[in-house]
Formats: C-alpha cells, sequence, structure tokens
C-alpha cells in the first residue's frame, strides 16, 4: 500500500524503491543508534518499476553502510515475510512482558526469557502504526502460531510425551536450518 501511495505523489522522473534493513536493536531513540548496526545485515529492496541505474546506485549505497547481502523482492512477498519474521516475534514477546505473573517471577528470569523478550522494548508509536499496517498478513502468522501452541499445550494437558518430544525436534531442527 505505501509504495503505490508514494507512487502517486512523485513526478514521472523520480523512482520510489522500499528499502527495509533487517538490523535493528531494542528501545529507541538517539541513545540507541549504533554505527555498526548496517555491518553484516542483509537488506531487502522492492525495486518495483524502479531504472535499474537508481537500483544499483541504491545497492551501492545499502553495501557501503556494511550490508551484506541485497534480497529483492515485490512489496507483497516482502510484508508477508515481514509478518511472520519480525512482527510476530514482537507481538509474542509483547504478549510475555504483559503475563499477570511476571511481576512475581522478576527475579526468576534468565537468559532465554531475556531473549525472548529483547524487541518488547520497542518504540510503541511506530510498532503500532507497522503492525497495524501489515494486519492482513499478521493476522494468518498469528493463527498459525495459536494452532502451534495448542498442539504443544495438547500434548502437556495428555502427557503425551511423544508428541511433546516430536513437535520440540521438529522446532529443534527448523532452528538449526536458519
Amino acid at each position: 500500500r505505501i509504495v503505490s501511495e508514494i507512487k502517486l505523489c512523485l513526478r514521472p522522473d523520480l523512482d520510489f524503491v522500499g528499502g527495509h534493513p533487517l538490523a535493528g536493536r531494542e528501545g529507541s531513540g538517539f541513545d540507541q543508534a549504533s554505527a555498526e548496526i548496517f555491518q553484516g545485515a542483509n537488506y531487502i529492496l522492492t525495486p518495483v518499476g524502479a531504472r535499474q541505474e537508481n537500483v544499483e546506485l541504491l545497492v551501492s549505497l545499502v553495501k557501503g553502510i556494511g550490508c551484506k547481502t541485497v534480497i529483492y523482492m515485490d512489496p507483497e512477498e516482502h510484508d508477508r515475510i515481514i509478518a511472520l519474521t519480525s512482527h510476530l516475534p514482537h507481538i509474542i514477546a509483547a504478549a510475555l512482558m504483559n503475563s499477570n505473573s511476571l511481576a512475581r517471577a522478576g527475579k526468576f528470569v534468565g537468559g532465554s526469557f531475556r531473549d525472548a523478550t529483547r524487541v518488547a522494548d520497542m518504540n510503541v508509536d511506530l510498532w503500532k502504526e507497522l503492525l497495524l499496517d501489515n494486519k492482513d498478513n499478521i493476522l494468518p502468522q498469528l493463527d498459525i502460531f495459536t494452532e502451534n501452541l495448542n498442539k504443544i499445550k495438547r500434548a502437556l494437558q495428555e502427557a503425551n510425551a511423544g508428541a511433546l518430544q516430536e513437535l520440540l525436534q521438529q522446532a529443534s531442527e527448523s532452528r538449526k536450518q536458519l
């Protein structure tokens, strides 16, 4: 949607090339800035209808700030993938941090909880807009995630060690493939 809205405003001699660095940190503001944030990061470009020389210029800039790989895709594919790989983890982190029992458990938080909730320290105004803007792609991912949680819940309720082991093994193998 953003790409089509921007193109309506541009003069014909100008190109818009959407870009998304796959780099970020928790927190917001200048205090969180880092000169190394893009080092080795991947960068998505959505060069729909852009002239090749402008795309090449942007790739040169992206590589110049330290990004490793430039990935080309259309804006719709970007939004579908980011719903899973960025938006869903932020939602999960927020849900974990909003747990009613966290106040009592705070002294027992270890590395796994900190890792899982790192992105909950977010720019709330920005993330509210990102999530609402991509809700059509996020909602199906939430359904899949809920279904996977329910599979684990059922295995626990039924004390089904085999099903639980299979689900955990599948997750472990998938993680190793990243």
